[in-house]
């Protein structure tokens, strides 16, 4: 059976953030996705360092995603504090 691919998109934008196969490399979860590092498609999110917490996976950072020409959505995703640098987590 093939695994399914997909991509996830800033629609705004139309700029592609990330892409890959369903499953291991991007895992939905709770409305959300989990999404490896190297399945990422942009280096356009940055740290805002606003904190959060979660009892499962404890401190995490919100990212902004910056585009240039002002573009920018806040709080688009988070990157949580002392997992391995492949675990991201995105919200689109």
């Amino acid at each position: 059976m093939a695994k399914k691919h997909i991509r996830i998109t800033h629609r705004p934008s139309r700029t592609v953030l990330a892409e890959g196969p369903l499953g291991w490399g991007i895992t939905q979860f709770e409305g959300n996705y989990y999404i490896r590092r190297r399945h990422l498609r942009t280096d356009r999110f940055k740290p805002n360092y606003l904190p959060g917490f979660c009892p499962y996976k404890f401190i995490y950072v919100w990212l902004d995603l910056r585009l240039g020409e002002g573009i920018q959505s806040k709080n688009l995703g988070w990157l949580y504090l002392g997992w391995p640098s492949s675990d991201f987590m995105c919200t689109v």
